[in-house]
């Protein structure tokens, strides 16, 4: 995995626990 899918997903899973 490159470091921006990394940062992607960790975008996202930061986004998905936001909301939660």
């Amino acid at each position: 995995m490159k470091s921006e899918d990394i940062a992607k997903l960790a975008g996202v899973s930061r986004s998905t626990v936001s909301r939660v």
